[in-house]
């Protein structure tokens, strides 16, 4: 049996899903409250437990027996009201499946971690091996995927066989509220504002496929690998979603008294509508970073081709604009 984490989320849907299509049997944990929309028909595939990262006791139950472990579970955020929810189950919540794997003798755990744990480096290409200092982390949330990764590398040296993946920002048809999919809905509102930084971009179906392979490789243990499969400018890949969407490219490049005026308006709406806060100072100025990251090691280990980027781009946005015009009928 294999056991995955976050498999209601983005990437740990799709991880699911390949699973279940190669005839593996899945236990899953999700909380309560848990949508599974983005599973559609694999929904009733899957062996579901009830509970957290957080929940020792159901987590021991639930992965007795089960000999691989996809850890995908994590909180994103880039508000400070949640720094301890991100605490807890970015970095006790990977403490935990470590120690639960350790205890059932798990025969390997891909730890899904982030780019975010690697240090913003603006003089180089990063890779698996750069290394912070001096530095603080620009923000909680990678200091949170740091600490997991502490933990994973614990497990390493405590016998766990682990494979630890870094991807940058991952692209696909996905919750357009949240995450990589505001780019999409921001872009086809027409919002007119860049940011000077840049950053690396994947496709879900490329971070998927790497996780299983690095999983099945019985040549490939106790390693870490970031998975990117291009670096853009943020103002170049806006560009790019606009352009696929038939909208006007971003032209105005976000300046300080601009930016704090969006985190002024952010702040009022999500106060009046009760949402998640999306403009924050912290993603400011994470936005302003322009960061490379170097993805030949996994290329040349598994000998991986990334899909293309504009490719990704194109088949999302395909996607976004049919389920506005289904929403919109």
């Amino acid at each position: 049996m294999i056991f995955i984490t976050g498999a209601t989320g983005f990437l740990g849907s799709n991880i699911l899903k390949k699973l279940v299509d190669q005839n593996e049997t899945v236990v899953a944990i999700k909380r309560k409250e848990s949508s599974l929309h983005m599973l559609g028909n694999y929904k009733d595939k899957v062996k579901w437990i009830e509970g957290d990262v957080n929940d020792i006791s159901t987590l021991e139950s639930a992965m007795s027996g089960c000999r691989l472990v996809y850890h995908c579970a994590a909180t994103i955020s880039l508000s400070n009201k949640d720094r301890t929810s991100m605490y807890k189950a970015n970095v006790e919540g990977t403490a935990n499946i470590v120690n639960l794997s350790l205890y059932h003798k798990v025969q390997k755990l891909v730890h899904i971690s982030s780019v975010s744990a690697l240090p913003a480096l603006e003089d180089r290409l990063i890779d698996e091996s750069s290394i912070w200092y001096n530095k603080p982390y620009p923000s909680t949330y990678g200091l949170t995927k740091f600490l997991a990764e502490r933990e994973a590398q614990r497990g390493i040296a405590e016998g766990l066989n682990t494979i630890i993946l870094c991807p940058s920002s991952i692209i696909g048809a996905c919750n357009w509220n949240s995450g990589s999919g505001l780019f999409f809905t921001n872009m086809h509102r027409g919002i007119p504002f860049y940011t000077e930084g840049s950053g690396g971009f994947v496709d879900v179906e490329d971070v998927a496929n790497i996780a299983i392979r690095c999983m099945n490789n019985q040549e490939i243990n106790n390693d870490k690998f970031i998975v990117s499969g291009s670096n853009l400018s943020y103002k170049d890949f806006f560009g790019m979603i606009a352009k696929s969407m038939g909208k006007r490219p971003p032209s105005l490049e976000l300046n300080f008294l601009l930016g704090q005026i969006a985190i002024y308006q952010d702040a009022i709406k999500c106060a009046l509508l009760g949402t998640e806060r999306i403009v924050t100072q912290e993603a400011l100025e994470m936005a302003k970073i322009k960061t490379r990251y170097n993805n030949s090691k996994v290329k040349e280990l598994l000998a991986y081709q990334f899909i293309p980027i504009e490719q990704t781009v194109a088949a999302t946005s395909a996607v976004f604009l049919n389920e506005t015009k289904r929403r919109n009928r």
